[in-house]
């Protein structure tokens, strides 16, 4: 089938759309099928948010597991002592070669702590 218009929200064309889908809504397509003679309207919705990073965004399967299951040493300091106790409450472990505490990349990022990961 053949793509013959895209709408957006924001078009008038489909304000209705909008209204039924709000948010969720990205897209309405128009699809024609030369074979039947038929049109189509699609519309494209946001079904699931996640977070993702730059690292592991083109990985798929195991890879992508395993990218995202991998541990990471965040930057924690001493008298930040609510975050220390978030951090062990979700697993993290005191890595003694570093002396930093260590999570899973995936848990770390759910937490808020992205910024707080160590490049080593």
């Amino acid at each position: 089938m053949d793509v013959k218009s895209v709408h957006y929200p924001g078009d008038p064309a489909i304000e209705h759309l909008v209204k039924e889908y709000g948010d969720c809504l990205v897209c309405v397509r128009y699809r024609y099928d030369a074979a039947k003679h038929k049109r189509y309207q699609t519309v494209e919705l946001v079904v699931r948010e996640e977070t993702w990073s730059e690292e592991v965004r083109f990985l798929h399967g195991p890879e992508f597991d395993a990218a995202i299951k991998r541990p990471v040493l965040l930057d924690l300091r001493p008298h930040e002592i609510d975050l220390v106790r978030l951090v062990k409450e979700h697993g993290a472990r005191w890595d003694e070669e570093h002396q930093r505490w260590s999570l899973r990349y995936d848990q770390a990022v759910q937490l808020g702590l992205r910024q707080r990961i160590i490049d080593l």
